[in-house]
Order: C-alpha cells, then sequence, then structure tokens
C-alpha cells in the first residue's frame, strides 16, 4: 500500500514538513498549512437495483352504463307521469341515483410489475471499478389495483 503524506504552505507555495507544527519557514505563517494525505485499497460494493413497471387502463361496467342511460331516459318521464310535487322529488331522487351508480360505471386499474433481484458486485483496484457479476432481473409479482374515475 502506497500512504504519502504531503504539505504545502497555501500563502508562499513552499512545501512543509507534514508532521511539523512549526511556523512556515519562507513566511512565518501558521495558519496556511495545507496536507495532502494519500491512501491506496480495496472497496467492495453490492447493489441491488429494482425496476418497476406500472401500466393503468380504464374498465367499463356495461350493466351499470345500461342503468345509467334508462334512469336518465326514465328522468324526464316522472315530470309528465307524476303531479308537480312528487315529479321533482322523483327527479332529484333519480338524480342522486344516478350519480351513486355512476361511480361504479368505469373504474381505473393499476398493474404493477416489479422487477427484484439484480445484484451487481465489484470492486475499486484504484484506478477504476470493475464488475465481478452483473444478474437478469427477474419478474417478481404482479399487483393490481382499482380506483375509481
Amino acid at each position: 500500500m502506497n500512504n504519502d503524506t504531503r504539505a504545502k504552505c497555501t500563502a508562499c507555495g513552499i512545501a512543509l514538513d507534514p508532521y511539523s507544527t512549526e511556523p512556515c519557514p519562507n513566511c512565518g505563517r501558521t495558519d496556511t498549512k495545507k496536507v495532502y494525505k494519500s491512501l491506496a485499497g480495496t472497496i467492495s460494493v453490492t447493489v441491488s437495483l429494482d425496476r418497476v413497471k406500472t401500466h393503468s387502463f380504464l374498465t367499463f361496467n356495461r350493466f351499470v352504463i345500461v342503468a345509467l342511460v334508462v334512469i336518465a331516459l326514465v328522468s324526464p318521464l316522472m315530470g309528465l307521469l307524476l303531479p308537480r310535487g312528487p315529479a321533482l322529488l322523483a327527479g332529484y331522487g333519480l338524480s342522486v341515483m344516478g350519480a351513486v351508480v355512476g361511480y361504479f360505471a368505469i373504474l381505473r386499474v393499476r398493474e404493477i410489475e416489479r422487477y427484484i433481484g439484480t445484484q451487481v458486485a465489484g470492486e475499486n483496484c484504484g484506478h477504476g471499478y470493475h464488475d465481478s457479476s452483473v444478474g437478469n432481473l427477474t419478474k417478481a409479482a404482479r399487483f393490481e389495483g382499482e380506483d375509481h374515475v
């Protein structure tokens, strides 16, 4: 191993003894010593890489969409079939029912694929990084989630 220790005065640039506590012999300053230390060694590194792939899409519930169309067509007919007060209440009731039923008409599905398990190991030899092994990404799991649009 090469352990090189050097020092110099930052005020005048003269080389100094790195282990000395005396002022600079050239300019006499005491707060200008800069020490350089070189170390050589081996460092091992292991890194895990994970990749996530997501895919979002919409699904349509046809039965619920048909129910919404029926509610939309029946609601105006309440004004013709019922007297004023009950027709107004029936129209509001059908509107609320349409909003509740409409919540389930379209679903957003999100698929998440996680690729786990890649290991990269290497070591620093003092002049660069060397890979000793690189693993392959493998599909670990598939997760599905639902979200109402």
